[in-house]
């Protein structure tokens, strides 16, 4: 369960908005990616008393949260790519999510 500082989990609105931040982020990466051809690479630390404070609070985050068919609809509405584009975004057990390492072309 994430948790904040207070020991209490964050109000769902926070959640949802961070998400959509994040996602809103992932789509403007792909959509640079596919003007310039260069892959830029997000990076998310966990900082302890922080919203994802631990790994195991970012990896449930992003499994339950960006590893998503909702997710990936959201990223398919906004870079306006079809969703097949997403499918198997996550796979592997990894969290990487849509515009991460997961379907990385090497």
């Amino acid at each position: 369960m994430l948790l904040r500082r207070t020991g209490c989990p964050p109000a769902r609105s926070y959640v949802a908005e961070f998400t959509d931040n994040l996602l809103r982020v992932f789509a403007d990466l792909m959509d640079r990616e596919r003007s310039t051809g260069r892959r830029a690479k997000l990076v998310l630390e966990p900082e302890p008393c922080c919203f994802l404070g631990t790994n195991a609070e970012t990896v449930e985050y992003f499994n339950t949260h960006v590893c998503s068919a909702v997710a990936y609809r959201r990223v398919a509405e906004l870079t306006g790519q079809p969703l097949s584009e997403f499918s198997g975004a996550c796979a592997g057990g990894g969290a990487h999510g849509p515009g991460g390492d997961a379907g990385d072309r090497g």
